[in-house]
């Protein structure tokens, strides 16, 4: 029968998955072993029976795992005089509690202990334990060390070996420059990687920051965690950056309003400035009516005193007081464009009156008897004509933003299509103006 020379004993099953290390750096090494789980608690003689019955099967090294009042390792040393290791396994208080069950063992009773959840040390200690009387044991553990070592300088001297060679190369020609940018990055990368090991946990973040506030952003990464390694790198053709858009305070409900038709493109112009002039001229045509844009003017200007007087914000206030602004600018155009309809609640100048028999507020408040401009109601063909040619107009204008957008990007195949909208919309505004 084959003897097992180390004899692994947890504490509970939640313990095996910490023990894994251990069962295969054995079995690398080719050291027999055995794991049992059997706690020190619950049955202690079966445990004292057990070291017995292992010890006669040849177990010439026990190691114990186990958590919290972890008392394992103590009891199995108390019944034997082969080498006992202790591993402390993390299941609170980070594990110190189990550390301390184990390595403040009393004198006559040694535990060798390793540290929390390393139980892959306390295999190569077993293993080395074991050496001491196996040659070929012996042998492997040294091998294993050698290659460890190897390893470990290789990792170390390649980035070193790479870096000095891209010095020499770019000696020869400024083109290899960027190659050693890149490189030192990989370099910067992989000494990373060599923290990885020595940290619980390591985070990785990558943001796009605008080039003004980059100064700021590195200042509050190295003030919150001076242990980060932060690369800045370069925007590259091909990439996507993320749309900011950024304007005027008083802009905020137009950008509103573009940000729901759909965002610029990071490349784009931003069109918000051109829908805050022409968003209320339309309103304007649409609803010109002095009385009705000196409501929608009083009302936009008493939100803001109201709404902070009584403190009035929540998901439904919140949309009408930022947009208070939009509410002024399109009460200001009704009036403007109401005063050219002659409309003041309604078509009630004096010239409309006399045929309809309504008010004549309008002449009666501004004292003009009829529209400077022309009655809506009188001659709507006039307002259909005017209408579609804002809208042609608003039309044509959005094309003419597209090929600014796609000379600016250079995407000059692309500007074929909206050229043909352009020839379309301007033959079809000169068809309709003559």
């Amino acid at each position: 029968m084959e003897k097992r020379r180390v004899s692994i004993i947890v504490g509970s099953q939640r313990d095996v998955p910490k023990i894994s290390a251990a069962e295969k750096i054995l079995s690398s090494l080719k050291v027999p072993y055995k794991t049992a789980i059997i706690s020190a608690h619950r049955a202690p003689d079966y445990l004292g029976e057990y070291i017995k019955t292992e010890e006669k099967s040849g177990a010439g090294v026990f190691i114990a795992a186990a958590g919290m009042a972890a008392h394992l390792a103590g009891v199995i040393a108390s019944k034997t005089c082969r080498p006992v290791i202790g591993v402390p396994v993390n299941v609170s208080l980070g594990g110190l509690d189990a550390l301390l069950s184990m390595v403040q063992m009393p004198q006559e009773v040694p535990v060798a202990t390793v540290g929390v959840d390393n139980a892959a040390n306390a295999a190569l200690l077993a293993a080395e334990i074991l050496a001491t009387c196996d040659e070929k044991l012996r042998l492997k553990l040294v091998e294993r060390r050698k290659n460890l070592e190897h390893k470990i300088r290789l990792l170390a001297e390649e980035p070193e070996k790479i870096k000095r060679m891209l010095n020499e190369l770019s000696q020869r020609s400024s083109l290899i420059h960027a190659y050693q940018e890149l490189v030192e990055i990989e370099y910067r990368l992989e000494n990373l990687k060599k923290k990885f090991l020595q940290t619980g946990k390591t985070a990785i973040f990558e943001a796009w920051v605008p080039k003004r506030n980059l100064d700021q952003t590195l200042k509050v990464i190295r003030e919150t965690c001076p242990e980060a390694v932060v690369n800045i790198g370069r925007e590259e053709r091909g990439d996507k950056p993320p749309t900011l858009m950024v304007g005027p305070r008083f802009a905020s409900p137009f950008q509103k309003l573009v940000a729901a038709f759909s965002l610029p493109n990071y490349y784009e112009l931003d069109p918000t400035l051109f829908m805050l002039i022409s968003f209320p001229i339309i309103f304007g045509f649409m609803f010109g009516d002095v009385g009705h844009g000196l409501v929608l003017l009083i009302g936009g200007l008493l939100i803001k005193p109201l709404f902070d007087k009584f403190k009035i914000r929540g998901e439904m206030w919140d949309p009408l007081y930022q947009g208070r602004n939009l509410i002024i600018l399109c009460g200001i155009a009704s009036i403007v464009i109401g005063f050219l309809y002659g409309e003041f609640f309604g078509p009630t100048n004096l010239a409309y009156a006399i045929h309809h028999g309504t008010p004549t507020w309008y002449t009666d408040l501004t004292g003009v008897k009829e529209p400077p401009w022309f009655s809506p109601l009188e001659d709507p063909i006039k307002l259909l004509k005017i209408s579609i040619i804002i809208g042609i107009a608003h039309i044509i204008f959005g094309i003419l933003l597209d090929v600014v957008n796609r000379v600016a990007m250079r995407e000059y195949r692309e500007i074929l299509a909206p050229v043909s909208w352009l020839w379309f919309y301007g033959s079809l505004s000169y068809l309709i103006l003559t």
